[in-house]
């Protein structure tokens, strides 16, 4: 009960947060040929635009006030993993969240990759006239039994993206099979690109 308080009381700071955050000016261009545009309202309240096939899902985090867009791709060439896009809010440990600061978010990230984790790079970008952090990753996930069959080992490449906006940690995320990362970063940059705060 207290649990379920406590991130009721989060989520609604988290929602008193995004309300009252500036917005970035302008309304999204139309989609191009092939894309979708998706546009939210708080307490995830972004736009961005994403291959029209793939699939919008949201959720928010049970025992932890996030809430979090998944955009699902096409499976791998093996149906073994499925390409995705991830755009998460997280509020900060003042206002009810886990992480006092976008590093400490940033880290525990980096460090809890699976089997064989590695960080191929980091730097800087711009995202919704944000400043923000790029790392790209590679790990294993080990083999699964699934429906009684030895599953196999499947390398995964990942890029993430982390900003801060009013009191809020944001995490931008493209996770695939490592085999096929090129074939889908130009609609993850497309996605980047056309990121921005919805008008209210």
């Amino acid at each position: 009960i207290l649990i379920t308080l406590a991130v009721a009381v989060a989520t609604v700071v988290l929602l008193r947060l995004t309300q009252n955050a500036p917005v970035t000016a302008g309304t999204p261009p139309p989609a191009p040929s092939g894309y979708e545009t998706y546009s939210g309202s708080f307490p995830l309240d972004v736009s961005f635009q994403y291959p029209k096939d793939w699939r919008v899902e949201s959720m928010s985090g049970r025992g932890e006030p996030y809430v979090q867009l998944t955009i699902k791709g096409p499976r791998n060439q093996a149906d073994t993993y499925r390409t995705a896009f991830i755009v998460r809010l997280n509020p900060n440990r003042s206002n009810g969240g886990k992480f006092d600061s976008l590093l400490q978010l940033k880290e525990m990230r980096l460090q809890h990759l699976d089997k064989d984790g590695k960080v191929l790079s980091e730097g800087k970008l711009r995202v919704a006239d944000m400043y923000a952090q790029d790392a790209r990753v590679s790990y294993t996930i080990p083999p699964l039994l699934q429906q009684g069959l030895k599953g196999l080992p499947i390398d995964v490449k990942s890029r993430l993206i982390f900003f801060e906006r009013n009191g809020a940690f944001y995490e931008i995320q493209y996770v695939t099979d490592a085999a096929e990362f090129d074939t889908h970063n130009t609609h993850f940059e497309k996605l980047l690109k056309s990121f921005s705060f919805s008008l209210k």
